[in-house]
This record gives C-alpha cells, sequence and structure tokens, in this order.
C-alpha cells in the first residue's frame, strides 16, 4: 500500500476531529510516496522538518515505479510521529519490518477492535479474497466516531482479486448507519501527482481510462454489528420494470 499526496491531504483534513494521541491503523506497510515538497505544502515547514527518510528508498521506489519521481521516501513511522498519531501496521507479512501479522480473510482478532480513530486501507482490501469479511473487520477496527479511508482499485486489471465501484462503500456504510463524510472520487495518478473528481454512487458512471483508484472516507457512528447491503440499485426499484 501507499500514500499520496491525495491521502496525505484526507489525513490532515480530519486531523482536527481526532482527540490527543489519536491511533492510525494502516493495512499493510504505509510506503510515502509523497515529495518533501508536498509534505511541506499539507503539513507546514515545521512539522516536515521532522520527517526522515528510509535507508531502502531506491528498492522501495523501484518496486512502485517511482524511481525518475522520487530520490528518496519518508519514513512512515516519522510522517505519523510527526502528525501525532501513534501508528500500528497489520499485514500477513512484515515486508517493512514491524507489522502485526494479520489476515484480514477471517475473524478480527478480539483486541483490534474498537482500537483505532482511524484505518487506513491505501490499497489492501482487493488483495483480500473474503471481501465482505475484510470490509466488515476494517469497520470494526475503528472506534465510534473514528474514521475509515479507503483508496483501491477501481480499474486496475489483475491488481487485486478486485475492483471497487462507488456503490460498494456507499451502499456498505449507508445500510449499516455509517457517514461517508466525503464525496467518493475517481482518482489517476501521474508520477507522485494525482488528480480527482466526484463520482456516482449509485448511477453508472464512466471515467476516464487513466482514473484507476477509487477513495471513500467514512466516520464509524455506532459499534452494532454489520450487516450485508443490498445493492441500491435494487432496493430503489426491486420490480426492475423502470
Amino acid at each position: 500500500m501507499a500514500i499520496n499526496v491525495l491521502i496525505l491531504s484526507v489525513l490532515q483534513q480530519i486531523r482536527p476531529h481526532l482527540p490527543a494521541g489519536a491511533k492510525i491503523c494502516c493495512l499493510g506497510y504505509p510506503d510515502v510516496m509523497v515529495s518533501t515538497e508536498q509534505a511541506q505544502q499539507h503539513l507546514g515547514e515545521e512539522t516536515a522538518a521532522r520527517l526522515q527518510y528510509r535507508a531502502d528508498s531506491d528498492a522501495i521506489l523501484n518496486w512502485h515505479g517511482l524511481k525518475p519521481h522520487l530520490d528518496r521516501v519518508i519514513d512512515a513511522q516519522s510522517l505519523f510521529d510527526a502528525m501525532g498519531l501513534e501508528l500500528t501496521v497489520v499485514d500477513l507479512v512484515a515486508s517493512r519490518g514491524g507489522e502485526r501479522i494479520l489476515d484480514l480473510n477471517g475473524p478480527l482478532e478480539a483486541d483490534l477492535a474498537g482500537s483505532f480513530d482511524v484505518v487506513l486501507d491505501a490499497g489492501t482490501m482487493e488483495h483480500c479474497f473474503n471481501v465482505g469479511q475484510a470490509v466488515r473487520n476494517i469497520l470494526d477496527m475503528a472506534k465510534v466516531g473514528g474514521f475509515i479511508i479507503h483508496q483501491n482499485p477501481m480499474t486496475m486489471i489483475n491488481h487485486g482479486f478486485f475492483n471497487f465501484s462507488p456503490t460498494f462503500y456507499h451502499d456498505f456504510y449507508g445500510q449499516n448507519g455509517h457517514q461517508l463524510v466525503a464525496p467518493i472520487c475517481g482518482v489517476a495518478a501521474h508520477g507522485i501527482e494525482v488528480e480527482s473528481r466526484k463520482l456516482e454512487h449509485i448511477k453508472r458512471d464512466s471515467v476516464p481510462l487513466s482514473m484507476t483508484m477509487i477513495v471513500a472516507v467514512a466516520r464509524k457512528q455506532h459499534a452494532r454489528p454489520a450487516t450485508w447491503p443490498m445493492q441500491s440499485k435494487y432496493l430503489n426499484n426491486p420490480t426492475l420494470k423502470s
């Protein structure tokens, strides 16, 4: 998974709504694909001055294909420390070091339930074959009042098991009584720069070929167990006659 400048911007926007010492859980180690200049722009120079950089930057940039656009990689731990967020990373493997091993395909481990002010899925849910269990786990990990940030593929063939449509987030969170706090957006990446636009959340929509990702931000409103939604298209037109 990776944090781009859009996700950094979303994190900055929700920071005023978080308590002191807020806890964030990242699903997969979050490689920070943000330049020093972008960090300064969104965090301020004083906060950005506290950032550190990874010794394995070259290998990480080669993995993401971004070597022409960045010469070093901000260390995620230093980023979240500078933002006043306590970081936990969960993953199937310890690819960057320090991850807690967790398989989102199965039931959530009890001590993780209701533990985080922010849960960041910046490219993990699509790799979980049992995607219903995975999104239920993601919701369950958040505290009531906490935020869930998704950035998943929308038109990326064979990147993961799944691509996602806006109705997935609209129906799962909305029908379970939670709040989407921003428009669901399609995202195109151009190196480390991104562009985005609002997507239709129920009606069919088309996007440019370059717009390969989707971003949704939800806020958890209660701790009741999630149920499986019905697609709004069918709720709104159950007889399929109009």
